[in-house]
């Protein structure tokens, strides 16, 4: 469970309320109904978003060597259809009883099978990496 600096449980409704009230962000065509997924930043999140991309370049790009390319993030349905990620691209989702939050499947799992192959590894003396 995620707390606040002095403990208490954080919780998402106020700090999403704060967030917006601060000009962090707005969901996209809000006065129209909004958009799901998509975000206006005002200054102070568009600032936090520009030192994220600063660190990430500095990390990948710089030390990493890696060359960067910038495209579009929006991809046409028909690109989609194409390429057969419309009929054959699926990401299971499990949905936590308790607190409603969302999670891919197949990294549930992983997170499970890596927990019991280092538990495992450990039982018998050997190091996990």
């Amino acid at each position: 469970m995620t707390t606040t600096k002095t403990g208490d449980p954080l919780d998402r409704g106020t700090l999403d309320t704060l967030l917006r009230n601060r000009l962090f962000y707005n969901p996209a065509f809000e006065d129209y109904g909004g958009v799901s997924g998509l975000y206006v930043y005002g200054p102070p999140g568009r600032d936090l978003q520009a030192n994220i991309l600063t660190h990430w370049r500095k990390h990948f790009v710089r030390e990493d060597k890696m060359l960067e390319i910038d495209s579009t993030i929006l991809t046409p349905h028909a690109v989609l259809k194409t390429s057969g990620h419309v009929e054959k691209f699926i990401d299971w989702m499990s949905k936590d009883a308790r607190t409603g939050e969302s999670f891919r499947t197949d990294h549930t799992v992983k997170e499970i099978l890596e927990a019991r192959l280092k538990g495992d590894k450990e039982a018998k003396g050997a190091k996990y990496y």
